[in-house]
């Protein structure tokens, strides 16, 4: 309550240019997400009987917060939300068991402590600031460099309400955790640039970049799990690196060591040596970009400060990501020549290996899964192993391919028209999907205008949704095995049961944003498209241009 009267007081300060120079955008930023975070977690708290933990005294904050968070300009399509509210914690005050709820011990010295007249004096506040009449316009705010674009919050909350995990959620919270992703949008923007460079002439528009921060805003605050900001800013980070480095491999670094992908993987395994022994004059486009994200990634404070084990299961997986990353270039230009002959054959692998093993792995999950890990180690744990026992990094471990092997179908049954496109290597391309020959299409608006290619195409997507389906089911197995261990290991101690219990609230809420990710990919393909000319290093150390359909 104080932090959002104080932050209410600053914008307005700095509404009014009192601070020339004090803040920058980026501060700013923070400062704005900090209020909105607040008011809006303190409303999605409130209890069915429109208390706040049945105490008159967090109740009376609580009121207080919402009578703040009317004045911001934030919350304009969310005013009725929070009119009710507070009349409705007001009605609890007002009602008998509000009169006679017990006094709160919630100040804190060696012990806790109550005092009766702070309870009366924020009771009182409480019911004045209900009682004043809202404005008319929600002005604190406006002149902030606060940008939200009504079109925009409303697309995306279209977007939300059409997945089954948002569908029956109310309006104000859908609307509500949209606006907190925008908050987030120019500090990642700021950054957008910092590791990979991104060359736009090849690659259309990085529509993830909207995408991103609204699957961890609505996740983190539909589960209540209220994950730390700075946890949840740095995932955001992690997720579109990570598809920047997808779009890496695929616009630069394949076509820059196209026919001879073997030096490529020499590149990626430098990365990893102790004593790294590429030549760097002849691949340093490539190599640097490519260190820059490998050293964000292991150097990153949450790693450092993270058990061996951890660290080790993060490096493994990231390794294994940007060889997966290689190795996918290589099966998708195997694949082109093969669509050239107008024939496919699946040669060294069968679909259960190819999707459990290279391409989960291409999907970066499991080397978020492992980031996350040595997240909560460094945190939660101290340092200690984030899941200590044999049993529990099992079950993590399958938890984690799951999560991948589902990232992998959903992102294929999304994009088969984008796949087909630019000629890579999609689930649906098996032999198991009774694929015997398909020839490339150059155009999808093609296969689009081709009943029988649209039957056919749709009867492959169902049955990859349907070995989805499957999945999922075993990673909620898993996940299930997974939180038995840790409680059976916390027996008998409150406080480590304390943290077992946030722990997995987390990974509930990480687990999430995985199906958030394909309940959207499976309506609106977020990856970005190959476009125009790009440069391809042949075998003999020659360069040539080549064309990608840009449709």
């Amino acid at each position: 309550m104080l932090l959002v009267q104080a932050f209410m007081d600053l914008l307005v300060i700095i509404e009014r240019d009192s601070l020339p120079g004090v803040f920058d955008e980026d501060m700013k930023s923070k400062v704005s997400i900090t209020v909105f975070q607040a008011c809006l977690r303190t409303a999605l708290a409130q209890e069915a009987n429109g208390s706040w933990n049945n105490s008159v005294e967090e109740t009376s904050y609580a009121i207080l917060i919402l009578s703040e968070a009317r004045r911001l300009c934030l919350f304009e399509g969310m005013q009725q939300h929070l009119a009710a509210a507070v009349d409705s914690g007001v009605s609890f005050l007002s009602s008998p068991a509000g009169r006679s709820a017990p006094p709160d011990y919630i100040w804190i010295a060696k012990v806790g402590n109550t005092a009766t007249f702070l309870t009366e004096a924020y009771l009182l506040a409480a019911l004045k600031a209900s009682t004043y009449p809202p404005a008319a316009t929600s002005d604190v705010g406006r002149k902030v460099g606060i940008n939200l674009s009504a079109a925009k919050v409303d697309m995306h909350c279209n977007l939300l309400r059409r997945t089954a995990l948002f569908s029956g959620l109310p309006d104000w919270q859908v609307r509500s955790s949209v606006v907190e992703a925008t908050l987030f949008e120019p500090l990642l923007r700021a950054r957008r640039l910092e590791i990979f460079p991104r060359p736009d002439a090849q690659l259309d528009k990085d529509k993830y970049f909207d995408i991103i921060p609204l699957i961890w805003t609505s996740c983190n605050n539909r589960s209540l799990t209220f994950a730390s900001t700075s946890f949840i800013y740095e995932m955001m980070v992690i997720s579109f690196l990570n598809y920047q480095a997808d779009e890496f491999i695929e616009a630069v670094a394949g076509p820059y060591f196209a026919g001879n992908l073997d030096r490529l993987g020499e590149v990626v395994n430098s990365l990893f040596a102790s004593s790294p022994h590429v030549r760097i004059n002849d691949s340093d486009e490539v190599y640097a970009p490519l260190s820059r994200f490998v050293s964000y990634i292991l150097d990153n404070p949450s790693v450092v400060n993270a058990s061996p084990w951890d660290r080790g299961d993060l490096k493994r997986e990231l390794h294994k990501f940007l060889l997966g990353q290689v190795a996918q270039t290589e099966d998708n230009a195997r694949f082109d020549r093969q669509l050239q002959m107008n024939t496919f054959h699946a040669g060294r692998t069968r679909f259960f290996d190819w999707v459990r093993g290279l391409a989960a792995d291409h999907t970066g999950c499991p080397y978020i899964f492992a980031f996350v890990q040595c997240s909560l180690s460094s945190s939660l744990s101290k340092g200690a192993e984030c899941f200590p026992t044999p049993a529990q990094k099992y079950f993590a471990y399958v938890t984690s391919r799951h999560i991948a092997t589902i990232g992998r179908m959903d992102n294929d049954f999304g994009s088969v028209l984008r796949d087909a496109t630019e000629g890579n290597l999609n689930s649906v391309n098996f032999p198991e999907f009774g694929v015997k020959e398909m020839a490339r299409v150059h155009n999808s608006s093609n296969l689009k205008r081709s009943a029988d290619g649209e039957l056919v195409v749709n009867t492959r997507k169902q049955q990859l949704l349907n070995l989805a389906k499957y999945e999922r089911s075993c990673r909620d197995d898993a996940l299930i095995r997974l939180e038995k261990e840790a409680e059976v290991g916390t027996t008998g101690n409150p406080a480590l049961q304390r943290i077992e219990k946030r722990k997995m609230a987390i990974w509930h809420m990480f687990c999430s944003t995985t199906e958030l990710y394909g309940q959207i990919q499976s309506m609106r393909d977020i990856s970005s498209r190959l476009l125009g000319p790009q440069t391809r290093l042949n075998g003999n150390g020659t360069r040539n241009e080549i064309m990608v359909d840009s449709t």
